[in-house]
């Protein structure tokens, strides 16, 4: 089927002419006509089809649609919630015909090309019937009648100086006078008419129309002939038979100010820090002004600042991008919405910088084609803020050098060519504590310096969590920073006071998760149960009950998420407040038996790694392997050094491991660990708690005569070497 609009409305199948029904259907066929496979709103279909819509306006809508699809075919119209969309290829349209010819064209003449070029646009122009779609009546269809109108005349005027340049100057003549008795004001058609017949021969009648068009424009308009008119006589007069007129160039112009619009969001008066990654920016902009464009992505946790850093970097550098700054949110991570799609965007981008709405191109290769155009020479800044990945925001990256684009994003976007990272971590502790004072004012921290400090070290200096915090206090007359840290020392607590009105801090991070397979999920929500500082791929491997290499893939996909941290190759961590989230999905998500079964699985991992790595220490007080089931890998140490030094690096760990235990009441786990980590607890001179973890598994112990004996034991040495008999006597006798 092939749609007609370069004229009055028309359809064919296969060389046979359609009847589509009366003006209504007519007007609302065209109207989809214009944006193929692009869904048109119900709402404004029916403003589009009545100046004054009647009660029944959505009925006769129904009806409408019914009667074209009757006459095109029932698949030809779909719909969705929204409205309606039309399921035919651009291709299907002779105005998109026209675009596509009126493009390649420019592209064969530009390099050089200048035969192929005339084919091709002279195929477009033919294409043109008479006037646009003429009766629908309406704005919308108007305006792009004139749009497309401009877009023939232009054409053809290129048309015409492309045949000049070839020597086609007395076949054209016939066909200028034609256009100009038409448009008669159209300076580059009598341009080109007076070009064609000087280069004939025929000087005084090139000579005649160019007073013609004096005499019109001073009755007329009451003008003299513009510059391309004024120099075009003159070369006449001149006899330079090879004075050439330029080739006009179709774009959507804008004035100054259109050009200088900005759309940045406000600057936030309490910013703190980040001179660094500020340096690394503004190094990073001036490197895009000649070479390449300048794109810098900062990529972090949820609301670790990323747009802040960006609105206010921008902010900063308006006045080095004066042909507009455009900020847009790309929801890749906004709770209960969806992400904008690279369509959406480009609507908005192009809307924004000028171009009328019926002018934006309905594919995404148009519209991404368009955007670069529109951006080619000019001072732009563009905030590209909450992307998903880099295919979200590859279509709307300028081509040339000039703009500055600044991405964030929640994801490391390695993948997006030409991009230089900026990674932001939480602010450092002077940052964090000069952020909490901005907020409330530095009347409210005076003298309290130390409980300031440990209030943003409980908000992991993260600067979402540290300004709700700093919010809680600066409207609580009655409250002391002590009070703040009593309420964010308890976790549970704390995800409640982090969370205000339409902002949260568990929230926000939970939606880092959008994108998680759900065997990521899981394992990220697992890893809120380990206890220790950091922990390796093995230690993950046994937490989740998965291979090491699985385990590897998705632990890379959680780092790039920016869920888990990592300072040191192979060891990875979580921030605090991360796994509070982890921890409040687990508990939310997993059940209870699942749960356990984890714990225990860790557990028995740290037992037997502590058992395997200690195995060149004498230890009188527990021989044999341990109760529990052995973790199916364990990292290789295959020397008494490496293991030394397997036992210094997880020493935290398995201290917390042993703590567990205790706390969870694993007692079987707990009075392992004591007498396992016996040897390991006497190189630490039974310091960093080795001793509360001693007597916390004799407590678990009560009641398992054999158990309760070696942890006895166990203390009845540590006292020993303590030198306190006594108390060693008492722990053996308690034995």
């Amino acid at each position: 089927m092939f749609f007609r609009i370069l004229g009055s409305l028309e359809v064919d199948r296969d060389g046979v002419p359609v009847h589509v029904g009366g003006i209504r259907q007519q007007r609302l066929l065209a109207i989809l006509l214009l944006s193929p496979r692009q869904v048109v709103p119900v709402d404004r279909l029916v403003d589009l089809l009545w100046d004054r819509p009647p009660r029944s306006a959505r009925q006769q809508l129904h009806n409408a649609v019914g009667a074209l699809r009757r006459a095109l075919g029932p698949t030809a119209i779909t719909w969705n919630d929204v409205g309606y969309r039309i399921e035919i290829d651009e291709s299907d349209v002779d105005a998109f015909r026209f675009q596509t010819a009126l493009a390649e064209a420019r592209e064969a003449a530009k390099v050089g090309r200048l035969a192929a070029a005339i084919d091709l646009l002279g195929g477009a122009v033919v294409l043109w019937r008479g006037d646009v779609l003429p009766g629908l009546g309406g704005d919308v269809i108007g305006n792009v009648a004139a749009q497309l109108h401009e877009q023939r005349l232009v054409a053809v005027e290129e048309l015409a100086g492309w045949r000049l340049r070839l020597g086609e100057s007395a076949t054209i003549v016939g066909e200028l006078r034609q256009w100009v008795g038409e448009y008669p004001l159209r300076e580059a058609l009598r341009s080109a008419l007076m070009l064609a017949l000087h280069r004939s021969g025929r000087q005084i009648e090139a000579l005649a129309v160019y007073e013609d068009a004096r005499r019109s424009l001073a009755d007329e308009l009451g003008l003299d002939p513009g510059p391309l008119l004024r120099e075009t006589h003159a070369a006449i007069l001149a006899d330079d038979a090879s004075s050439d007129i330029p080739a006009p160039v179709l774009s959507v112009e804008v004035d100054a100010a259109q050009r200088a619009r900005s759309y940045l969001p406000r600057d936030a008066s309490d910013f703190a820090g980040r001179s660094v990654e500020m340096r690394d920016l503004l190094d990073q902009a001036k490197s895009g002004r000649t070479t390449a464009v300048a794109i810098s992505v900062i990529a972090g946790m949820g609301g670790v600042g990323k747009t802040a850093l960006a609105i206010h970097l921008a902010h900063g550098l308006i006045d080095d991008y004066p042909d507009g700054q455009y900020f847009i949110d790309l929801h890749g991570f906004t709770r209960g919405m969806d992400p904008a799609t690279p369509e959406q965007v480009l609507d908005t981008l192009l809307r924004d910088s000028g171009v009328p709405p019926e002018m934006v191109p309905a594919s995404l290769e148009r519209r991404s084609a368009l955007w670069r155009s529109r951006l080619a020479g000019k001072r732009v800044l563009l905030v590209l803020d909450n992307a998903v990945d880099a295919a979200h925001v590859r279509p709307l990256l300028p081509g040339t050098a000039g703009p500055l684009v600044l991405v964030t994003s929640r994801r490391k976007l390695t993948a997006l060519e030409g991009a230089s990272p900026v990674p932001l971590d939480v602010l450092p502790a002077v940052d964090a504590i000069a952020l909490f004072t901005a907020v409330v004012g530095p009347g409210r921290v005076a003298g309290q310096e130390a409980a300031l400090a440990e209030v943003v070290d409980l908000c992991g200096r993260l600067p979402l969590a540290i300004r709700i915090a700093a919010a809680r206090l600066r409207d609580r007359a009655g409250w002391r920073i002590a009070d703040l840290v009593e309420r964010l020392s308890d976790h549970t607590r704390r995800a409640r006071l982090l969370a205000v009105d339409d902002r949260s801090v568990l929230a926000v991070l939970e939606m880092s998760c959008r994108y998680l397979t759900a065997e990521q999920s899981r394992l990220f929500r697992l890893l809120g149960l380990h206890p220790g500082t950091d922990f390796d791929l093995h230690a993950v491997a046994a937490l989740a009950g998965l291979a090491a290499p699985a385990v590897d893939a998705h632990m890379e996909r959680l780092l790039d998420d920016n869920l888990v941290k990592q300072d040191t190759a192979g060891r990875f961590y979580l921030h605090d407040l991360v796994r509070d989230c982890a921890r409040h999905q687990l508990d939310r998500l997993e059940p209870a038996e699942a749960i356990r079964e984890a714990e225990a699985r860790l557990l028995d991992y740290y037992l037997w790694a502590a058992h395997t790595w200690s195995a060149d220490l004498r230890n009188p007080i527990f021989e044999g392997a341990p109760l529990v089931r052995p973790p199916a890998e364990l990292p290789a140490a295959p020397s008494e050094e490496s293991r030394m030094d397997r036992l210094r690096l997880e020493y935290r760990n398995l201290l917390a491991a042993a703590r567990a235990a205790i706390d969870r009441g694993s007692n079987a786990h707990a009075w392992q660990f004591a007498c396992v980590l016996h040897p390991v607890f006497k190189i630490h001179n039974f310091g960093s708690g080795a001793v509360e973890v001693l007597e916390g598994a004799a407590a678990a112990a009560v009641g398992e005569t054999a158990r309760q004996a070696a942890c006895a034991h166990a203390l009845a040495a540590v006292f020993r070497e303590r030198g306190d008999p006594a108390a060693a006597g008492v722990r053996a006798r308690a034995g």
